[in-house]
């Protein structure tokens, strides 16, 4: 028996998509000691063995999941100088080598933003900033000059060769010391803030697809010795341990880009996840999709992947499901159900992937992940949350799914694996008050975390 046992205060940053919730801060974490079974080094993603994880709420329930994640979610930002990195938080995570990272750094314009509408809405002009407002600007190399590029730009041409060189080889030789593969991501889904009116300022400061593209490359190709620099990624039988995933919303998937004078189109029903009869070409293969400008060439990454949940509709700062619609079984009206399967969910992004993604080398196939997937609880039906982690666990062991190679619970705000106190106003069920933990959720998913599709020698999917 493995008994772990840590202390971990990290920075977690968390966007959310199109309800433009905002979970910032510092999450100090206290793992109690709990019995878990031995394991061996996490594995190797394929597509007969996939990782499960979670972000650091998930990893906190280890004793209650009954075995230790294969991959923990980190999110930091991007600081004035680049990428950040706290090392002794996220050491010990990885120190007994039976748990691996996905790094997520992002640039934190979401803050920016918050903090520019706040400066310009109050009664002082001398507070007044620029719109779009970067708080941190893109230097001129070796000076604190602002280089006037958007930071994609400024990462594209170079100028931050150095800082990310050096996060990469922090991420590679300290946190990849234990273990044989470790996650990195550019910046958390890029094409989240294309989806509004704001889509303009966004490309404004962090940059527009292409220039995200070519910021993608480059960091990539630093990896692989860029100017001399030591070859950290495994491509091509070179021996790293840096694996490149690229993480987009699944919203992307399903929908057009908006933007200044643009309304945003569906591209799918959920009710089935596929184009309607007679869309066009373009809307029927999902080329129109929001996602697709910002894909960067198929040989600048390892894994492809997205979040995905049912509901969405929390607003900044909630803790807890807002303006959850469902038809109430006690009543003869026919209300609003927007419950959604994962099936339906996910048949967007294979569609997607299927006609957009190139496969990386001859010989493997397209490699996808699911970096956040989750589920809000029914008001009306209290099984029904298990009941869908129980289908998300089937249809991740369908042979037909097997290039999903990776599936991380967001155990956080919305999607957290607690029971709520509900109330009912125009029509819709809200809660902000967690009374317990869901235990058959957390079960349920425990039991999905241990079925063959997720451990070696697992057993089956559960049954709700």
């Amino acid at each position: 028996m493995g008994r772990v046992s840590s202390r971990i205060v990290v920075t977690a940053r968390r966007y959310r998509r199109r309800r433009h919730s905002i979970l910032i801060g510092l999450v100090a974490l206290v793992v109690l000691a709990c019995e878990l079974p031995a394991s061996a080094a996490p594995p190797t993603p394929s597509a007969g063995r996939a990782l499960f994880g979670g972000p650091l709420n998930l990893q906190a329930r280890e004793g209650q999941l009954g075995r230790s994640l294969d991959v923990v979610r980190i999110y930091t930002k991007w600081g004035p100088n680049g990428p950040t990195l706290n090392l002794a938080a996220l050491r010990p995570l990885v120190t007994a080598g039976t748990r691996t990272l996905i790094i997520s750094t992002s640039l934190p314009w979401a803050e920016w933003r918050t903090q520019a509408k706040a400066r310009n809405s109050d009664a002082n002009p001398d507070n007044n900033v620029p719109v779009p407002w970067c708080a941190a600007p893109a230097m001129r190399p070796g000076t604190t000059t602002p280089s006037g590029k958007s930071w994609f730009g400024a990462v594209a041409d170079g100028d931050y060769d150095m800082q990310f060189a050096t996060w990469l080889g922090q991420v590679n030789d300290q946190l990849g010391a234990t273990v044989d593969q470790i996650y990195v991501t550019l910046h958390h889904e890029p094409d989240r803030l294309s989806d509004d009116q704001s889509a303009v300022d966004y490309q404004g400061c962090a940059g527009t697809p292409a220039e995200y593209r070519a910021a993608q490359a480059r960091v990539f190709d630093l990896a692989n010795g860029l100017g001399g620099r030591p070859v950290r990624w495994a491509g091509a039988g070179q021996g790293g341990k840096l694996r490149f995933v690229v993480i987009f919303t699944t919203w992307g998937f399903w929908h057009t880009a908006g933007g200044t004078g643009r309304t945003i189109r569906s591209l799918v029903d959920l009710a089935t996840g596929l184009p309607p009869a007679g869309a066009s070409g373009d809307d029927a293969t999902l080329a129109s999709a929001r996602i697709s400008p910002w894909a960067p060439a198929a040989g600048k990454y390892d894994y492809l992947a997205m979040d995905v949940f049912n509901y969405s509709g929390a607003v900044a700062g909630s803790t807890g499901p807002n303006g959850v619609r469902v038809d109430d079984p006690a009543t003869a009206t026919r209300e609003s159900d927007q419950w959604r399967s994962l099936p339906n969910l996910m048949a967007a992004v294979k569609l997607w992937t299927t006609n957009f993604t190139t496969d990386i080398g001859s010989a493997r196939p397209k490699r996808v992940f699911v970096t956040e997937f989750g589920s809000v609880p029914d008001p009306l039906r209290p099984n029904r949350k298990a009941q869908w982690l129980a289908e998300a666990c089937r249809w991740f062991t369908d042979p037909a799914n097997g290039m999903f190679e990776a599936a991380l619970y967001f155990d956080v705000n919305q999607m957290r694996l607690v029971s709520w106190r509900w109330t009912k106003r125009n029509g819709a069920w809200y809660s902000t008050t967690p009374v317990g933990d869901d235990q058959l959720s957390i079960s349920t998913l425990g039991t999905m975390s241990r079925s063959a599709r997720f451990l070696s020698g697992g057993g089956a999917c559960p049954t709700i």
